[in-house]
């Protein structure tokens, strides 16, 4: 089975030699609808196969209902980054919506 996503150019600071010196790196976007308790939220999304937690502004929580005062707390970080993001996590639905 093969899927198809399309993919959106984002731009980089320097050429990429890989890619015969283009200034932007292609990634596969996709709009992904979260659910929560008060709504839905459609928003685009980084499809990565690779990545641990899938990650969204608080505004989407705000937006669905969802309260994270109280909500457990992570960190994150891309890698070779030493820059830590704080998380917070929440359990939600994510679906595909049909037109964005």
């Amino acid at each position: 089975m093969s899927l198809i996503f399309p993919y959106t150019t984002f731009a980089t600071p320097h050429p990429i030699w890989t890619l015969h010196g283009r200034q932007g790196r292609p990634r596969p976007v996709i709009f992904i609808a979260v659910v929560g308790p008060n709504g839905t939220a459609v928003e685009k999304g980084l499809l990565d196969s690779d990545a641990d937690d899938t990650v969204f502004p608080d505004v989407v929580a705000a937006d669905i209902g969802i309260d994270l005062s109280q909500a457990p707390t992570g960190g994150a970080s891309g890698v070779g980054s030493t820059a830590a993001v704080v998380l917070r996590y929440a359990e939600v639905v994510l679906s595909q919506p049909w037109n964005p």
